[in-house]
């Protein structure tokens, strides 16, 4: 190529070539035109440009080409003096970093001439990670701005069309050539940075602690459930064992509840069967036999139970003791009849026979029942005299009943007998007498009909 087809050459502008702005290329001719313009040349140099072309035209040729974006492009992308080179690096493993950076950094920076966008460098192995994939962002969205038309290598010359139509059919054909060999620089930009991407190690390196934070993550959430499924089991365990305990509990406590109401109905049994045989005991130990037997069969319906520990409790104004219980009463009832009246220390037997009273509790109870048996019996008469209910004490009661015992084989009449009954009787009549015994018999009738 000669000066006058080196256009950078003809200008001055052979160092900068490509790198020359518009400003460099507008000075550089008007410096051109002043210093070649014929009324400056001798005749010796005047006639040496007196060739076919003129140095003036020359110049303005290059002018011309190199003022026009697209010329220029296409002039620059076959410019053979500006060291062109398109080869790419074989696609193997460097030797180590620096060979990668020594092999790769030049190829990076003579292929960034094409970019119709400034890029950076490739750096070094210093260069932080983040600046490192800026960098790959911005080459992997490379746009050359290269223009083939000049590479075309049978294209057609538009001069010679004879007419418009064929005129435009060449353009066409020119231009698919063109974009052929636009497709092929794009492939190899391609290539070049895929490669220099899948060996660069800092890529290499982030992609390697990528992998292992990910696993590192992978393995922290499997801990997080295993550890998590393994509450839920010892919690579901927790909660089974406590269910199974609470019912086994529950079971247990119905066994024994059940075990102790089989008991207390047989204990209730027997009980009954003791006091329906101690009812037909005379004497005053059969009264108070009598009551306990009420008293055991009332406690089987809660409220006539606890209307008759109310009364108890009534009658015994100002009394601290506590409530006797149905074990207690059984127990006294067979008492009663094991050490029937008579008996040398008879209340002390009766108390140790229960285990939680005093002789002394023992015998207040007895007469307690007595006297609750006597009002009760009382107060089922509908012709008793209520003045009379309060009349009545425990002596004669127990007189009257002796009375009863003894002239119960007299011969007297019935008159005479009453009378004989009152005047054991002390400070009642024999009227007192005939309506009490009424008043025993109704309460036992209507006891026996209940």
């Amino acid at each position: 190529m000669d000066d006058k087809e080196d256009l950078y050459r003809m200008l001055g502008l052979q160092d900068l070539r490509w790198r020359a702005s518009q400003q460099d290329i507008k000075k550089a001719y008007r410096q051109c035109v002043l210093k070649y313009h014929p009324d400056k040349l001798n005749q010796q140099e005047a006639s040496k440009e007196s060739g076919d072309q003129s140095l003036e035209e020359a110049l303005s040729n290059a002018m011309a080409v190199l003022s026009d974006p697209q010329k220029r492009r296409a002039y620059d992308s076959k410019d053979m003096q500006a060291d062109i080179d398109d080869s790419v690096p074989a696609d193997k493993k460097p030797k180590d970093d620096e060979d990668f950076f020594k092999t790769w950094g030049p190829v990076l920076d003579r292929n960034a001439r094409w970019s119709l966008k400034p890029l950076p460098s490739l750096g070094d192995a210093k260069t932080p990670i983040e600046t490192v994939l800026e960098v790959y962002e911005a080459w992997f969205n490379f746009e050359s701005w290269r223009d083939f038309t000049n590479d075309i290598e049978e294209a057609f010359d538009l001069d010679e069309a004879s007419c418009r139509e064929e005129r435009r059919w060449m353009e066409r054909q020119n231009k698919k050539q063109a974009e052929k060999l636009k497709k092929d620089e794009t492939r190899r930009i391609n290539m070049i940075i895929e490669t220099c991407h899948k060996w660069d190690p800092r890529i290499q390196k982030y992609k390697e602690d990528l992998k292992n934070a990910k696993k590192a993550s992978k393995q922290a959430k499997y801990a997080d459930q295993r550890k998590a499924e393994e509450e839920a089991k010892k919690r579901a365990e927790e909660e089974a064992a406590a269910k199974k305990k609470a019912e086994e509990e529950e079971a247990e406590r119905r066994k024994i509840e059940k075990e102790a109401k089989d008991a207390a109905k047989k204990s209730l049994k027997r009980a009954r069967k003791a006091l329906r045989d101690a009812a037909e005991t005379a004497g005053l130990d059969g009264i108070a036999s009598v009551k306990v037997q009420e008293a055991c069969e009332a406690s089987d319906k809660e409220e006539a139970g606890d209307s008759l520990l109310a009364q108890l409790k009534q009658k015994k104004e100002g009394s601290k003791e506590r409530k006797w219980s149905r074990e207690e009463m059984d127990l006294l009832h067979k008492a009663l009849i094991r050490y029937p009246a008579g008996t040398s220390e008879r209340w002390t037997k009766i108390a140790q026979s229960i285990g939680t009273r005093s002789d002394a509790e023992c015998q207040r109870k007895c007469h307690e029942l007595k006297n609750n048996f006597s009002a009760n019996a009382a107060g089922m008469s509908v012709d008793a005299d209520p003045a009379a209910e309060s009349d009545w004490s425990v002596e004669q009661q127990r007189a009257l009943e002796a009375a009863m015992a003894e002239f119960k084989s007299s011969t007297l009449e019935a008159k005479e007998k009453w009378k004989a009954i009152a005047e054991k009787v002390p400070g009642k009549s024999d009227k007192d007498c005939i309506r009490r015994v009424k008043e025993i018999k109704a309460m036992l009738a209507n006891k026996g009909s209940a």
